[in-house]
């Protein structure tokens, strides 16, 4: 843990909060349909592999418990069961004044401080964590509970059919405990020409505990059913999540939608039984905090004018065209960085093919050309807050391919040489610099277009029938193996160039 994040009210704050107005997304009243979808296999994002997970992300522990009682029953699970919880958010400064600083959670490793990628994004923040004491308390003056702890959740089931054991259950009266310790670990939010809005959240402790029963086979011949008590602790977890930002220049107020996030901890090295359990409250709690995270979120963001904080040539590109010739200075450096890598020429990998009347091995295949990339259409700089963009198109075109092939049906095989082009490979690319920590990304590598690939396949003899299948086997490997080497090899060797290479100042 590093020392405390110092908060500092701002101006805009008494207007920026979370707005408490009728938010139901879970309905928790038993003589209402709740929209939760129950199905944990359709809500199911816990990622149990850690090496998934983003560079930032620290290794993290899990412990749970399960308490099995000694009394039986049998599953009795009643899908039309619902109940309701109204969730709303509401503007009180003098609240926001009484915040005491030295009671905020520690910043936890891997976190940034402040958390914001500039001036917006640390007031949205600052505006979530001074709302905090808020999700606790509840504001009993308007009718809102706390909450925090946030339940119970409405009974969910879930389904577990793994080697020597197949189960379905139902876990009911969770309670969820803890969300009013959160951080905000990073939030990202870039308006102009490249709009982005990422934000991760970060606990010392998600809790969860409830009831349980089950009713299942193992090794698919004995019984087993019942019920009791479980418990979960997950440490040092994580929620990051993504959504599209929309700014308009008619209102100058940003929002966002469709918002997503999930949640990441180390592998659970536990019981087959819990991770399901997790899985099916996880997939149930999700879509209603992100809505409710979405529209706290929305409602800091109506009341923040834009133009306010990032200056009008921060939300305008500048010319377009503008970095046409640092793009054109950077082309030879990378083309000579392919060379050098040995992928000017590159191989082309060995296949073997069933052509459905004969078969054919392909060997020595070899693309000439990758090093004439060149900039095929306009490039633009554009700076937001302290990162400046690079969008930019390039192209590759005229590119020599050459394959030998053994081509047989029945007792006969030819030796096959095939020689083709490839037209043209357009790709957009969207890169990014931090002006202060001078780092470099690639944000975006996407190839537009795939030209034509023309094949010249001479050898077949007898063997002319099998014309047609192998050119379609030979287009089809070779635009996979270009396509690949140029999202992997030549991406990261442009990446390296652009971190070498100084941009120009703005």
């Amino acid at each position: 843990m590093v020392p405390l994040r110092h908060r500092h009210t701002h101006a805009g704050l008494a207007r920026a909060l979370l707005l408490l107005h009728q938010h139901s997304s879970l309905n928790y009243n038993s003589h209402q349909h709740s929209s939760l979808n129950y199905n944990s296999h359709q809500h199911s994002s816990l990622n149990y592999n850690s090496h998934q997970h983003s560079p930032s992300i620290q290794p993290v522990t899990a412990l749970f418990f399960l308490n099995y009682n000694s009394h039986q029953t049998f599953l009795n699970y009643n899908s039309h069961q619902h109940s309701s919880l109204n969730y709303q958010f509401t503007s009180i400064s003098s609240q926001l004044q009484q915040i005491n600083h030295t009671s905020l959670p520690s910043i936890q490793n891997g976190c940034l401080d402040p958390p914001g990628n500039g001036d917006l994004a640390d007031l949205v923040a600052n505006a979530i964590e001074s709302a905090r004491p808020l999700i606790s308390s509840g504001i009993p003056d308007l009718g809102i509970p706390p909450l925090d702890p946030l339940g119970p959740v409405p009974p969910v089931s879930f389904h577990l059919d793994t080697l020597g054991l197949r189960m379905d259950g139902t876990v009911d009266e969770t309670l969820i405990a803890n969300l009013a310790t959160f951080i905000v670990c990073s939030l990202n939010i870039s308006i102009g020409l490249s709009q982005k809005f990422a934000i991760e959240f970060r606990l010392d402790n998600f809790h969860m505990d409830g009831l349980y029963d089950v009713d299942g086979l193992i090794a698919g011949l004995f019984p087993v059913f019942g019920g009791g008590k479980f418990r979960l602790d997950t440490y040092d977890t994580g929620f990051y999540g993504s959504a599209k930002l929309a700014y308009s220049v008619f209102t100058d107020h940003a929002s966002i939608k469709n918002l997503d996030f999930n949640v990441f901890f180390k592998n659970l090295e536990v019981s087959k039984l819990r991770p399901a359990i997790f899985d099916a409250v996880w997939g149930a709690i999700k879509p209603p905090l992100a809505d409710l995270i979405q529209t706290g979120i929305n409602q800091i963001l109506k009341n923040i004018s834009i133009s306010d904080i990032i200056t009008p040539d921060q939300l305008h590109p500048l010319d377009l065209g503008n970095a046409n010739v640092f793009v054109d200075l950077i082309m030879g450096s990378v083309n000579d960085a392919i060379v050098s890598a040995g992928l000017d020429p590159a191989q082309l990998q060995d296949a073997a093919f069933n052509l459905g009347l004969g078969k054919a091995e392909l060997y020595d295949g070899e693309v000439v050309g990758l090093s004439t990339l060149y900039r095929s259409g306009l490039c633009t700089l554009d700076k937001v807050a302290s990162w400046v963009f690079l969008y930019a198109n390039f192209a590759v075109e005229d590119m020599k391919l050459h394959y030998k092939a053994n081509v047989t049906s029945g007792a006969t095989t030819s030796l096959v040489t095939v020689e083709g082009t490839v037209q043209k490979v357009a790709i957009y690319v969207v890169a990014r610099k931090d002006t202060f920590g001078d780092v470099t990304d690639i944000d975006q590598f996407v190839i537009t277009k795939f030209g034509n690939i023309d094949i010249d396949i001479d050898g077949l003899g007898v063997l002319g029938i099998l014309l047609e299948p192998l050119t379609e086997v030979v287009l089809r490997l070779v635009q996979e193996d270009i396509a690949d080497m140029l999202e992997t090899d030549i991406k990261d060797l442009l990446q390296d160039v652009l971190g070498e290479t100084p941009w120009p100042a703005f």
